[in-house]
Parts: structure tokens; C-alpha cells; sequence
């Protein structure tokens, strides 16, 4: 009995689930040229183009190489920007030559994401590197 009663919850959230609208599932997408090579949570990228594509519903993103060589899927946070100029970028944190992607902003609104610092980043920033930050802005 006990058996039944999960299988109907189970197929009960899977039906919630594929009524879910689909403007909760949309997907945010930008494009970007990045000039240098980045990291992000702990996954080496070369310079190149890339898409970043946020699904709505989900706190992750993936990041996807256009040549079709790298991409990821990586977890995210909600951010916002009070004081956002309302362009689209995306912001990376520097430590010496080394790039780590920390932000995407669509330019849509003062909502953006943050990427959560990885074990690679916060051993560099316990090395004491002094860190800047660089944003390439989206066209």
C-alpha cells in the first residue's frame, strides 16, 4: 500500500511539473565575445564566442563555446544591480593574468546571476592577489 501511495506522489509532481508555463521555463540567452581565456567553477575556457543561457525555472546556466568545443553547466544565484546602467555584460573577477566569470546581466531589467566563487578563486584570493574587475559588455 505503502508503494502505491508513493508512486501516485511521484506521478502526481511529474504531471505538476509538465504544466508548469512555459514564460517559467523560458531561457535566457546572451552572446559574447571574451577576449581571453576565463574560468568558471573550476572549467578553463579559451577566448573565443560563447552563449550563456539561463533556464528560468532552474538555477543553473550553461555556458556553450559557438566553434562547439567547451560548454558546461553551471549552478547560479539570483543577483541584482541597483545601480545598473541597464546594458548588458558580463563581469568577470581578475587576479593577475587570471580571469574568473562571476556575473551575467542581459540588460533586461536590475536582475542579473552570480556565479558562486570557486575552490580555484577563493585559494587565489587567499594568496592575497589583488583582485579587479573587468566586464565585457554584451552588443
Amino acid at each position: 500500500m505503502r508503494m502505491k501511495c508513493k508512486i501516485l506522489v511521484a506521478f502526481g509532481l511529474l504531471v505538476a511539473l509538465a504544466a508548469v508555463p512555459a514564460a517559467a521555463q523560458a531561457v535566457t540567452a546572451v552572446r559574447a565575445t571574451i577576449p581571453f581565456g576565463f574560468t568558471a567553477r573550476d572549467i578553463d575556457f579559451p577566448a573565443g564566442k560563447y552563449t550563456i543561457e539561463r533556464v528560468g525555472a532552474f538555477a543553473s546556466v550553461v555556458i556553450r563555446d559557438l566553434d562547439g568545443r567547451d560548454s558546461a553547466y553551471l549552478p547560479v544565484i539570483p543577483a541584482q544591480d541597483k545601480q545598473s546602467d541597464g546594458r548588458a555584460r558580463l563581469v568577470f573577477n581578475k587576479y593577475g593574468d587570471q580571469y574568473f566569470l562571476a556575473q551575467v546581466w542581459t540588460g533586461n531589467d536590475r536582475a542579473g546571476i552570480q556565479l558562486p566563487k570557486s575552490r580555484r578563486e577563493r585559494e587565489v584570493t587567499a594568496a592575497g592577489r589583488a583582485q579587479h574587475t573587468v566586464a565585457v559588455l554584451i552588443q
